[in-house]
């Protein structure tokens, strides 16, 4: 370290070398590897499984969005893993598709991110208390 001041500021603590280490023998074990890491959990999710949770958020959208104001319905699509080492791969996977009737689609995306007339407080408590 003496001839080469970088290797000191270089240098992992006990801390670190053990989150590496534990975060390395979790990826020994392809179950608990899935299991623990989002993005592997949600590349790895099966066909039926998607289109589950597609048809449960429709309903759930279906009940907090009048059919005279949206068309909702489900279909099959393809999702971008995106960046790293898949930039360009794509994955089969299941979107819910929101067509308004009488409002450009601007102002219902904007109503949705903000859950303003179209959610409602129960709605979202049981979406969120309710997802795996």
């Amino acid at each position: 370290m003496k001839k080469n001041q970088l290797t000191r500021a270089l240098r992992i603590d006990k801390f670190t070398l053990a989150a590496l280490e534990a975060t390395l023998n979790l990826y020994l074990n392809e179950e608990e590897v899935i299991k623990n890491i989002p993005i592997l959990n949600m590349l790895t999710l099966d066909y039926q499984e998607l289109k589950r949770r597609a048809n449960k958020l429709l309903k759930i959208l279906k009940k907090e969005i009048n059919a005279e104001r949206a068309k909702i319905t489900v279909r099959e699509d393809f999702s971008t893993v995106g960046g790293g080492a898949m930039p360009l791969e794509t994955i089969p996977t299941f979107v819910v598709t929101i067509e308004p009737k009488n409002k450009k689609v601007e102002e219902v995306e904007e109503e949705l991110r903000k859950c303003e007339n179209t959610c409602s407080s129960e709605g979202k408590q049981k979406y969120y208390n309710n997802r795996p």
